[in-house]
């Protein structure tokens, strides 16, 4: 059976049925609203690859987390716990089961409706649990919760130095965990993990940032998150223009030079059609916003 039925807060549209496939996959669409989650569970007849095409949602596979958006997929396994959470106002995935037999699970516990607005009685969440069995489903646990990730969230204006520090740290480690890549606010941006050495301390200080490239060379804008003083690391460079850039997997050993004058408004407006942001920044600030140009003299993977 084919259609669109409300199931447990939000509706499926089955779009593909088994009987189509001589019951080697079957594809269903979801919609769903803010915070929804199904309980913890696990299929252990067919395997699950889930495509988000609109909205934010959190996957959970085992021990993993993974925090998608348009246009990404996720893979769930077979015989392993998994759910999801909704992080946006509504969300839309399609996905795809395989072998086919678990829509029949569906349809057999949803509501016909018309449209995603209609609105019919309180799913049976019991009724529901109590046949899954019959289809190779176990719930196993409540609806997860998302652990927050430092990368969530940028600090405000106001942060004082250890929450600048934590949230530092919590993206040094994101990084460093995920090849590179960090999620939320910086999520699909080049970002660089910034080693340099303290004008003052002389001590070694990390610090997570968004590089731009000018042929060989990479920039780093020294924003400050538009802030009036020019942050710590520009101080650093200054005084000891040899810096470690981690980059994906890679360590880059780089010399920092200071553009000034025409180079630096040229690498500024090059900087700023990607991200107008800059210029934001610049309009509500009194200083000249640097543009850092480093050019690397070893690599290391």
């Amino acid at each position: 059976m084919t259609g669109r039925f409300w199931f447990l807060g939000g509706t499926v549209d089955v779009k593909l049925a088994g009987h189509a496939t001589e019951g080697r996959a079957a594809q269903l669409e979801f919609h769903d609203s803010e915070h929804q989650s199904p309980p913890l569970h696990v299929h252990t007849h067919e395997d699950e690859l889930w495509a988000v095409l609109d909205g934010e949602i959190t996957f959970f596979v085992g021990d993993e987390q993974y925090d998608l958006s348009a246009g990404e997929v996720a893979f769930g396994p077979r015989g392993v716990p998994h759910s999801y959470v909704v992080r946006s106002p509504t969300s839309r995935m399609l996905v795809t089961f395989a072998p086919a037999g678990i829509e029949e699970w569906f349809t057999r516990n949803g509501t016909p409706v018309a449209t995603a607005a209609e609105l019919p009685p309180p799913f049976d969440l019991d009724a529901a649990i109590t046949t899954a069995g019959e289809y190779g489903l176990k719930v196993v646990g409540p609806p997860p919760v998302r652990t927050p990730r430092a990368s969530d969230a940028v600090p405000s204006g106001t942060a004082d130095p250890e929450e600048l520090r934590a949230w530092n740290l919590g993206i040094q480690a994101e990084f460093r965990a995920n090849g590179g890549q960090v999620g939320g606010v910086f999520k699909g941006a080049d970002l660089a993990l910034l080693t340099t050495t303290g004008a003052k301390s002389g001590k070694a200080t990390t610090t997570p940032i968004t590089y731009f490239r000018d042929g060989e060379r990479i920039l780093l804008i020294a924003s400050n998150f538009g802030r009036a003083k020019h942050p710590a690391w520009y101080h650093n460079v200054r005084a000891n223009p040899l810096a470690t850039l981690e980059i994906g997997t890679e360590t880059l050993t780089a010399r920092a030079t200071i553009t000034e004058g025409d180079e630096r408004h040229r690498l500024f407006t090059q900087v700023v059609a990607q991200q107008p942001g800059y210029a934001e920044y610049q309009k509500h600030i009194d200083r000249v916003i640097p543009v850092v140009a480093f050019e690397v003299v070893e690599r290391r993977s």
